[in-house]
């Protein structure tokens, strides 16, 4: 495991009394909240100051939309869309719903599937922003993570157990330990991650016992994927129950989007009902309305039909008899290892 001291950070020195909580990397820049309405900016060597009008606690980059999303430190149950230049331009709340997270510990902008990922004190959960939909991924349980990182498929994440930092990786509806990390440092959160095929490299913002802040760099490589016996069906050496794990999760996350949807229209046009009823004052009125009211019906049946299909292929998997034998011999293994890049 390679140590850097960040080098602007050295040369520039922060102000003082500054404490910097979270970051994330663009195109060009880091970005680091800190404890006071600072964002720290560093750009080509330069470190620069940026006021903005909350705490900003945890953040992440939205590299599509070129924006941020950051929650702030007197209202961690809110999400703040902001531009490049932290001016607000919307506040979403997801903690006042029964499923939803009861306060943001961390976020992270999934690129792979364009939506936020979000941890609370219990569960994981996806969040799509553009309509609003919120998809539980699973339990936190043993490691309770306080900064996620979303990279592809994989969801990276610091935790602490007692004495010690773990990193782990959450894959498949499922988070798995990677290894523990040096006592000697306390660990903030993962700054940046980038895919080499064959390894993560992660960075990771962290706190010596002088104060001093570190970027750690850290590599991990995944090993391959064994084979199923010849017990569990195999075809051209192809894990048929892997293929069922990744089914079943779709399925989950297709079913989710359905209900959600067929919420908005049941909504949408029960109100559409009401005033309509209300304000129409001729037959040829009513009659529009009820040509409108069989257009929905016509769309509501066929998405509960899909809804059906998708939930019977649902149960066809979970009921595959090789399911439960292969998920406990085909699991994926990851192994941490140190890895030295150049000082940033």
């Amino acid at each position: 495991m390679a140590l850097f001291k960040i080098k602007d950070i050295e040369n520039f020195k922060l102000k003082k009394n500054l404490c910097l909580i979270d970051g994330v990397c663009t195109e060009d820049s880091i970005y680091f909240t800190t404890d006071t309405k600072v964002i720290v900016i560093f750009f080509c060597n330069k470190i620069n100051y940026l006021t903005t009008d909350k705490s900003y606690s945890k953040i992440t980059y939205d590299s599509d939309e070129k924006c941020f999303y950051a929650t702030a430190l007197n209202s961690k149950n809110l999400i703040y869309k902001l531009d490049l230049s932290f001016n607000e331009l919307e506040c979403i709340d997801i903690c006042n719903t029964a499923e939803g997270p009861k306060v943001i510990k961390s976020l992270s902008y999934d690129k792979y599937n364009k939506c936020l990922v979000l941890s609370d004190y219990d569960y994981m959960f996806k969040l799509y922003i553009n309509n609003m939909t919120l998809i539980t991924l699973c339990r936190n349980e043993k490691f309770n993570p306080y900064s996620i990182y979303s990279i592809e498929n994989l969801i990276l994440s610091l935790s602490r157990n007692k004495n010690y930092f773990t990193l782990n990786i959450t894959e498949k509806y499922r988070s798995l330990p990677v290894c523990k990390l040096p006592k000697n440092f306390r660990y903030k959160a993962i700054i940046c991650a980038y895919n080499k095929k064959t390894e993560i490299c992660i960075n990771i913002l962290a706190i010596d016992c002088k104060n001093i802040e570190h970027l750690i760099t850290i590599s991990i490589k995944l090993k391959d994927k064994p084979d199923c016996d010849d017990n569990c069906n195999t075809d051209n050496s192809e894990c048929k129950c892997l293929k069922n794990r990744n089914a079943i999760n779709n399925a989950i996350e297709s079913i989710a989007l359905i209900e959600t949807a067929l919420s908005h229209i049941l909504n949408a046009e029960g109100e559409k009902l009401q005033k309509g009823i209300s304000c129409a004052n001729y037959v040829y009125e009513l009659i529009e309305l009820n040509n409108s009211i069989e257009k929905t019906i016509t769309k509501v049946t066929n998405l509960e039909i899909q809804l059906s299909d998708k939930l019977s292929s649902l149960k066809e998997l979970v009921n595959n008899p090789c399911f439960d034998e292969c998920n406990d011999k085909c699991d994926d293994e990851h192994h941490c290892e140190t890895n030295n890049d150049n000082e940033i």
